[in-house]
């Protein structure tokens, strides 16, 4: 078994589960505006040149993402 972080680490715990938490209401869920909302701090840098920085500008970014139609989707 792959151990991603040690089990009597609560601090490490506690990320892991909100980086999956946030992935799965961006992601899965189909969340994105609301999943930056929640998971991240509103002064987010973002590294990508494409995105503004802040916490909105990423859910936004997603939320057009999800929008589009599957044929036009292009990561």
């Amino acid at each position: 078994m792959l151990v991603l972080v040690d089990t009597k680490d609560a601090r490490a715990i506690r990320n892991k589960d909100n980086i999956l938490g946030m992935y799965d209401l961006m992601i899965n869920k189909r969340k994105p505006e609301e999943a930056a909302a929640r998971f991240m701090a509103p002064a987010y840098i973002q590294h990508n040149p494409l995105i503004a920085d802040g916490a909105d500008s990423l859910g936004k970014f997603f939320g057009q993402i999800i929008r589009r139609p599957k044929d036009r989707r292009r990561w």
